[in-house]
């Protein structure tokens, strides 16, 4: 009784919305322009990273919202990304959710802009449904 009164707790409380990838991804979030990712990839390419946005979640490994599938074995193996820390296929909450809804929605954008304006880019980007 008293192990489930603590669990009782433990989920009302909202704890679990604070866990340690809700956390990192807030942290993480908080380093981008959510509202123009377009400019991160423009200070990113003028500074010679045409690394594209990774977030974790589907398995393999690291997908790239924003460019084909077909081309994310490629993206992998040559390391040619960097990563937005604390999204996962394990939500942590409804916010965590939203977090990571809005790092897909940034890495769509960012991903899409290095495609377009990397001179020697050879990967196709993927169709948008937006």
């Amino acid at each position: 009784m008293k192990a489930l009164l603590i669990i009782f707790c433990f989920v009302i409380s909202g704890c679990r919305s604070n866990g340690p990838a809700t956390k990192r991804l807030t942290e993480s979030l908080s380093a981008l322009d959510l509202k123009n990712p377009e400019n991160d990839a423009r200070k990113s390419l003028n500074n010679g990273d045409d690394r594209f946005a990774a977030l974790l979640g589907e398995a393999p490994g690291p997908y790239f919202p924003g460019v084909l599938h077909e081309k994310w074995p490629e993206i992998r193996k040559n390391r040619d990304f960097w990563m937005i820390l604390g999204t996962s296929d394990a939500i942590e909450s409804e916010y965590h959710s939203d977090l990571i809804e809005r790092a897909e929605k940034y890495s769509i954008r960012f991903n899409t802009a290095i495609l377009d304006r990397s001179k020697d880019s050879h990967i196709t980007p993927a169709p948008r449904s937006d």
